[in-house]
């Protein structure tokens, strides 16, 4: 008999009981209303509906419109509540046909079965890494839903950003889950977009936790509902079997204990799948041993009676983003980062001993350890810390080499249950993979993100041997694919840390890192017959020596070598530059602590002394770590100082005071006790002239010589200094409030507010602080001193009604833009003012900064206000309008800072730029180039030739100028710039000047941080060839804004340009075509550029061919090159072009031809294949020419 299928449930009936419900988790869930209208639109924007009628029905369920299912369950998501507890007629899920004791057939299956199932599986697939009392159960990993909206393709990343190499490339993530809101809404409601909870992914980078995930997925769906029944299967132990057959088969078997699963067992199984009870979770995608992909497997699989099983799978992201959309219908669900507090979390549940957790979580927060703290951001790698940490029972191991080894170690051992290797195998692939890691960051660009072509050419083909092994073990995993060529994949490490140590394993000489000639220096010259070698400067480089310094591979007598040869680097003839002496002590301050043989060695204490000669707060950092390995040379130190200190100067009391500081860690406790008694005659002598200074002490016996009426040590050092040895603050406390009363007596404001802003640090609700800065409110005189002092007390939540009213007071009669311009920000950063009391104030205002703030915190409010954008249109209007120059240059100054999408970036950047180049003030000129190399637009970029030949004229003014702030504002200027802009060029351009600048006035302090600058992003030899070059210095006679002008160098340049074709010459090897890039120079389309590149290549080498291919890309002009190079018969080819600037594409397409073709661009820009215009230009080339052959 057939029956009529039972029509779905559109729409419910709410429950009476439920709108009063709704009401009390709205205001428990913060919800801001005072109308019924405002909840109405509050709870449809949150749940993501369409219309506030919507919420409006629900709540009045006499209009008879009742809500249907999505929108139930939107509201229950966002309440925390279950649909069912909203409507009437939606029954909590359970299984209409659920298998009954009373039956007269029982069934063969009870959940007990299931039970003792999961448990084996939990055991299998636990870390056996993590402790017995760790419950994995418990542990939070973030959650992300992932969706298809293509983002830019990622470049390569700092090591110390290296977790953000598996960041997803062609998705994002759109909403992240916090604690159980994936169990409840997901999976317990099937609130997910495609498959309503029954078709889940779990993606994540190896060790993210995805079997942990899947474990709390199983403990929470079996225990919310009897009649849910789970299957737990581990991918890689299907082999070559269906899933099909090994559910009916092999699990079946040992769940019943029975020799073969009987035909009955069999079909009660798939009656249970069928009538919906089965959660069916596939953990490993990515373990499968197949010769087809994955996913499509998978996708095969799930037909017939397990289609109709609930299914959840894991699998790692570069398995996955591989799958070419074989499970689409899958909702995509990825394991994030942990943050700080997750952290945090995971070290306090790992270890019994609370003290060991707050031991490691200390070590990870300290200074130098960013790249471990970017390390443990993923479980495993945090897994492997602590198995490390709890291993040296609250220390890691003496060396980096030493962790990374016993990570590596560990790593092996976990993967042990999955793809078992031997000591031999394990041997060849770690050699293989450090030279990869090697031969990977001597790339000039993407050290960390490699190719599969180019692991191809070390490991070989990536479905087998050594390639296929790193990718099965995790060592190396796909995250994503190449910026030049799309069909390329591309991977990484599992952390560049790794890459580093591998890269150490493989390097066996010390001159692989530096190899130079003390005694006669120079980059171009050999030395022990080769070229010199300068790695150990560069920075991508700087771990990898340290890690193989730690090594316990190599010998003791290359360590010290290159250690020896670095404290004792000569850098010029002539000439010694502190940015090189120091980038060289401090490297080898770092090397020690990775060479424990050197604690009493010479090296250490050439180091260490320098150091402390040095003073500045990098040289302290060092100490502070070099002292650890050596505390009892530390204190040596110390106490010699303290003895010495009373004869000191004051400002060499202060560099003691600081010293002390930075070596604090390692005293003992009676090293303490002698230097309180140290600071209380600091403290009292502060005091005594103090006091003596305001004509209140005669008797100055017994103050030290290091205090004078005129020179005190600072006391803010002294503070700073007594916070690290005192463990009781009450006496620096009495100290302060001792000079605080006697401020208050001589009556002297400034010196209470001082001490009042000294105390709040020591102790923030120190009453005698707070009633002074109340006191000053009410009577200083100085709007400074009052402002401050309302600063301070609302930092100290002491937010009372007269702080409030002064600052509003200051605001509405202050005629000083800067106290107007802080008083906005203190009453806006404690929410004390409104959008309309900024509008109220905005009309008057003469301070850029506090315009362009006011402007950003309007955008921030509401940027869709109609005055707002009166506002900013006014000032555009103005700013094109006005005959004022200052007036101009103010609103685009004011405006540069300002992010509405309502500004015109290119217009300011324009302004900018023309107010530079036409202004002669001096101090005009650095306005608005302060104000242009700040600019954020991506616009920017596009003028990158222009602001180049400015920022070199800006250079030379400073340079030149003749009041001292002219080389404090390049410096400035200069040290924003490089960070803003790769100009290599420009830092060539300083070292020219700077030796200019010294062979005709000499150099200060200034110059040499300018030199610093220059050092600090340069590599050696670019610095060496810079000062040493002969070429004229620049001058701004040749560097204006314009097109190249009738100068002589101008002239000489335009000339040699000309001659080019003549001039260069072919070698053996090399034949050079000279590429008028002019019809080229506004070209976005790559078959357009293809094409002509094409035309010039063969009007040039084959002038008499009339029949020229046609072609549309960069592949099909390569395969034409080898042809080319046949005819003219040579081996290389040399593309020079000229009389036109490269764009972005047009870079990109050269890119592209780069193995096939040796590219040459003469522009300005700071690109890898420009050349900029010179006076031997000719020269240059020819010599480019000479050395590829």
């Amino acid at each position: 008999m057939s029956t009529t299928p039972k029509k779905r449930q559109r729409s419910f009936p709410v429950k009476s009981e439920a709108l009063s419900l709704m009401q009390e988790k709205m205001r428990e869930k913060g919800f801001e209303f005072t109308t019924q209208d405002e909840m109405y639109a509050e709870l449809a924007e949150k749940a993501g509906l369409n219309s506030s009628d919507t919420i409006k029905n629900v709540f009045n369920p006499q209009y008879g419109r009742k809500p249907e299912k999505n929108t139930v369950q939107s509201i229950a998501s966002v309440l925390g509540l279950y649909p069912w507890d909203i409507v009437e007629g939606w029954n909590p899920p359970e299984s209409s046909s659920r298998i009954k004791s009373t039956d007269s057939k029982v069934s063969i299956f009870n959940r007990q079965i299931f039970q003792e199932m999961l448990d084996k599986q939990r055991e299998l697939t636990a870390n056996p890494l993590i402790n017995a009392n760790f419950e994995a159960s418990k542990l939070y990993v973030p959650l992300g839903l992932v969706e298809s909206k293509k983002q830019e393709r990622r470049k390569d990343v700092s090591p110390e950003m290296g977790s953000r190499l598996y960041l997803p490339e062609e998705y994002e993530i759109t909403r992240q889950f916090e604690n159980d809101e994936f169990l409840t809404e997901v999976l317990l409601q099937g609130n997910s977009p495609k498959s309503q909870g029954k078709r889940i992914a779990i993606i994540g980078e190896p060790g993210s936790g995805k079997t942990t995930r899947l474990q709390q997925i199983a403990d929470k769906i079996f225990n919310e509902n009897d009649d849910n029944l789970l299957i737990w299967v581990s991918l890689a132990d299907l082999q070559d079997r269906t899933l099909e057959d090994f559910l009916l088969n092999t699990w079946l078997k040992i769940a019943l204990k029975q020799r073969e699963a009987s035909e009955e067992s069999q079909n009660e199984l798939i009656k249970q799948f069928n009538e919906g009870n089965v959660w069916l979770l596939l953990d490993g995608l990515d373990e499968i041993v197949l010769d087809s992909n994955p996913l499509y497997w998978v996708n095969s699989q799930i037909k017939g009676w397990i289609e109709s099983a609930k299914i959840i799978l894991t699998c790692r992201v570069n398995v996955w983003e591989s799958g070419n959309n074989y499970l689409s219908y899958f909702d995509i669900y990825r394991n994030l980062d942990f943050s700080e507090l997750q952290r945090d979390e995971f070290i306090y549940k790992w270890f019994t001993d609370r003290n060991l957790a707050d031991q490691l979580i200390n070590e990870l927060n300290q200074d130098g350890k960013e790249r471990i703290r970017d390390l443990v951001k993923n479980p495993l790698r945090l897994t492997l810390i602590c198995y490390s940490w709890e291993n040296h029972q609250g220390s890691l191991p003496e060396t980096k080499a030493g962790l990374y080894q016993e990570c590596v170690e560990a790593f092996y051992q976990w993967k042990e249950i999955y793809f078992k290797t031997t000591s031999s195998q394990r041997k060849e692939l770690n050699q293989a993979l450090g030279e990869l890691a090697k031969q990977a960051l001597e790339q000039e660009s993407s050290k960390f993100r490699l190719t599969k072509s180019f692991i191809c050419e070390v490991l070989g083909e990536s479905d087998e041997g050594l390639f296929k092994l790193a990718l099965d073990l995790g060592w190396l995993n796909r995250v994503g694919v190449a910026e030049e060529n799309p069909s390329e994949q591309v991977y990484a490490f599992f952390h560049p840390s790794f890459q580093e140590y591998f890269a150490a394993l493989a390097i066996d000489d010390d001159r692989f890192f530096l190899n130079h000639n003390n005694k006669n220096p120079s980059t171009f010259e050999k030395h022990n017959e080769r070229n010199c070698v300068y790695r150990i400067f560069d920075s991508q480089w700087e771990e990898t020596f340290l890690v193989w310094l730690g090594s316990q591979y190599i010998d003791n007598e290359s360590k010290r070598k290159i250690l020896t040869n670095l404290i004792n680097f000569n850098e010029m003839k002539g000439y010694s530059f502190l940015g090189f002496r120091k980038k060289c002590f401090f490297l080898s301050a770092s090397g020690i602590l990775e060479f424990p043989d050197l604690q009493n060695s010479t090296i250490y204490n050439e180091v260490f002394d320098q150091l402390i000669k040095w003073g500045d707060s990098e040289s302290l950092k060092h100490l502070s770590s070099m002292s650890y390995i050596r505390p009892e040379y530390s204190r040596e130190i110390i106490f010699k100082l303290i003895e010495d200190s009373f004869q000191a100067t004051p400002d060499s009391l202060n560099e003691i005071l600081l010293i002390i500081e930075a070596l604090s860690n390692i005293l003992t406790s009676q090293d303490r006790k002698r230097i309180e008694s140290f600071l209380e005659k600091i403290l009292d002598g502060f005091l005594r002239i103090f006091e003596y200074e305001h004509g209140y002490c005669s008797d100055m016996q017994d103050v030290p010589n290091c205090f004078s009426a005129k020179n005190s040590p600072n006391i803010n050092t002294i503070i700073s200094c007594s916070k690290k040895i005192y463990s009781d603050y009450s006496k620096i406390v009495r100290f302060l409030e001792n000079l605080l009363e006697f401020s208050q007596f001589i009556k002297n404001k400034d010196h209470q507010f001082k001490f009042s802003s000294n105390l709040l640090q020591i102790d923030p609700s120190n009453l005698n602080a707070i009633n002074t800065l109340h006191y000053l409110i009410k009577n200083s005189k100085c709007e400074h001193t009052i402002h401050w002092s309302c600063e301070l007390l609302l930092q100290s939540n002491q937010n009372t009604k007269d702080v409030i009213e002064t600052l509003h007071y200051l605001l509405k009669n202050s005629t000083d833009d800067e106290i107007h311009y802080w008083s906005y920000l203190s009453l806006s950063e404690f929410n004390q003012y409104r959008e309309i009391d900024l509008f109220s104030d905005m009309i008057n205002h003469t301070n850029e900064g506090m315009l362009s703030w006011t402007l950003n915190r309007l955008t921030a409010l509401n940027p869709n206000n109609p005055k707002l954008l009166e506002e900013i249109n006014s000032l555009l209007n103005n700013m094109q309008v006005t005959e004022d120059e200052s007036d101009k240059q103010f609103i685009a100054e004011c405006l540069s800072e300002v992010e509405h999408y309502l500004i015109d970036q290119r217009l300011i950047i324009k302004t900018l730029l023309e107010e530079s180049q036409k202004n002669k003030d001096f101090v005009f000129f650095t306005s608005s180039m302060f104000y242009l190399i700040k600019m954020k637009s991506p616009c920017l970029e596009q003028k990158f030739d222009e602001i180049r030949a400015l920022i070199n004229n800006f250079i030379f003014k400073g340079l030149t100028h003749d009041e001292y702030d002219g080389i404090g504002s390049t410096l400035y200027i200069f040290d924003y710039a490089v960070k803003r802009f790769p100009y290599s060029d420009i830092c060539s351009d300083i070292v020219k000047l700077m030796k200019f600048r010294l062979l005709t006035k000499g150099l200060d302090v200034m110059d040499n941080s300018l030199i610093d600058t220059c050092i600090n992003n340069m590599s050696y030899p670019e610095f060496y060839k810079a000062w040493h070059s002969e070429t004229e210095i620049i001058h701004p006679e040749i560097l204006e804004i314009s097109p190249l002008g009738n100068t002589p160098i101008a002239q000489t340049l335009n000339q040699q340009i000309l001659d080019l074709p003549s001039q260069l010459q072919p070698t053996e090897k090399t034949y050079p075509l000279i590429i008028n890039a002019q019809s080229l120079e506004d070209e976005t389309d790559n078959s357009s550029i293809a094409q002509e590149l094409c035309n010039q290549i063969y009007a040039i080498a084959f002038p008499d061919e009339t029949n020229i291919p046609e072609i549309n890309n960069a592949p099909q002009l390569k395969r034409l090159i080898p042809n080319i190079k046949k005819q003219l018969g040579t081996k290389n080819l040399a593309l020079i072009f000229h009389n036109g600037e490269p764009n972005e594409t047009l870079i990109k397409f050269c890119k592209k031809l780069s193995d096939s073709i040796h590219i040459k661009w003469i522009t300005e820009q700071s690109i890898k294949i420009g050349i900029p215009p010179q006076e031997n230009l000719v020269n240059v080339l020819q010599n480019w020419i000479n050395q590829l052959d």
